[in-house]
């Protein structure tokens, strides 16, 4: 067996690894076409495999050991959360994405996020609206 230090994935609405993701809007409501998220908001990103955590700090967050990037319709987003999923489990991890004010819109941009130089899986989607 090969161990790696991180093999992210994002988990999507339908459970197959591809289309709308797993998210929610910055009020937590679920993302989806008929739910975008607008442009310069912050969405939150589950996903799995990101790897390592560092101990719980004074706020209660695990925050993930390595840095993670993100891009939303290929241009970059600044993360603004990376780590345990308050609450969950903790294979769920969050990634807290700030949308940039001018990324693509539509019902299916797409999203990837980027930790110890390995990717998660493309073909992820988010819906975004002005």
């Amino acid at each position: 067996v090969t161990a790696v230090a991180a093999s992210p994935a994002l988990f999507t609405a339908h459970g197959q690894g591809f289309g709308q993701g797993s998210i929610l809007n910055q009020n937590f409501s679920a993302n989806s076409a008929a739910n975008p998220a607008k442009q310069g908001s912050y969405v939150m990103v589950y996903g799995t495999g990101f790897g390592a955590t560092l101990p719980p700090g004074p706020d209660g967050l695990s925050m993930l050991a390595s840095g993670v990037s993100a891009t939303v319709g290929g241009a970059a987003a600044e993360v603004t959360y990376a780590g345990l999923a308050p609450g969950q489990t903790p294979g769920l991890q969050q990634i807290n994405v700030h949308l940039p004010a001018d990324c693509p819109v539509g019902d299916a941009v797409g999203i990837q996020l980027t930790i110890n130089g390995v990717a998660t899986q493309t073909g992820v989607t988010l819906a975004v609206t002005k």
